[in-house]
């Protein structure tokens, strides 16, 4: 096989081409870096000669090997699945503890945990509910976020419900935790002016914990709808059917 200096030159190859004709038959045309002639076909093929190479792009700066990309920040992303439940009879248990430590009055060392439940129901807010449970309508939740928030600031836990915990109450609590943590970001960032005017003591509790209450109200008035000490208004006809 014979190859003349003339055929080569006109033959257009892909460069891994030339460190093969280079090695069979070397040539003065076909001698240097496979690198010194990736640019010299006008009519290569659309590869990126770069992209595996590590080769960098300008030719006054030496080759950069290829590293993997660094990792991302890690984001913290809440969703429904996220949230943590608590179920009828722990949360039963954590609020008759706290009952009966204020009516003893303990002045004990222990912290004692405050604990807020938060009811979203809307029209079928009725035949019952926790007793001390704030209402706040989940057709009007996100317009008076800002001020839950601020009446939250000293509670240890905010457990949220609906009447089944399945879409309005669980929506409420994520709504809840992301505006907390977005007024907590800005507060950082703020003036010690702009943190007294406009964020107060919001974002205190770093720490706190937001739940949602298993089942909802229908679960909870099936074994606590006639303990007084828990629930107040009970209306034992309207949950017959549950």
């Amino acid at each position: 096989m014979k190859i003349s200096l003339g055929l080569s030159r006109r033959i257009i190859c892909h460069p891994t081409s030339f460190a093969a004709l280079h090695h069979l038959y070397p040539h003065p045309f076909l001698s240097g870096s496979i690198r010194s002639r990736r640019n010299f076909s006008s009519q290569e093929p659309n590869i990126n000669p770069f992209k595996y190479t590590g080769i960098s792009r300008d030719s006054n700066n030496p080759p950069v090997p290829d590293r993997p990309d660094p990792p991302r920040p890690k984001m913290e992303v809440f969703s429904i699945a996220d949230l943590k439940r608590i179920g009828r009879d722990e949360l039963a248990e954590q609020l008759l503890k706290g009952a009966d430590e204020a009516a003893q009055g303990s002045n004990s060392a222990a912290k004692k945990e405050k604990i807020a439940i938060v009811d979203v129901r809307d029209s079928d807010f009725i035949g019952g509910h926790l007793v001390g449970c704030l209402h706040r309508p989940s057709s009007t939740f996100a317009t008076k976020l800002d001020d839950l928030i601020e009446e939250l600031k000293d509670h240890d836990k905010v457990v949220f419900h609906c009447a089944l915990s399945q879409q309005r109450g669980p929506s409420a609590a994520l709504k809840y935790i992301r505006e907390k943590k977005a007024l907590e970001a800005r507060k950082r960032v703020a003036s010690s002016e702009e943190d007294e005017l406009l964020y107060k003591n919001v974002g205190k509790k770093v720490d706190q914990e937001v739940l949602v209450l298993e089942g909802g109200f229908v679960e909870w008035q099936q074994k606590y709808g006639g303990d007084k000490r828990l629930t107040e208004s009970w209306r034992k006809e309207i949950w017959e059917e549950y």
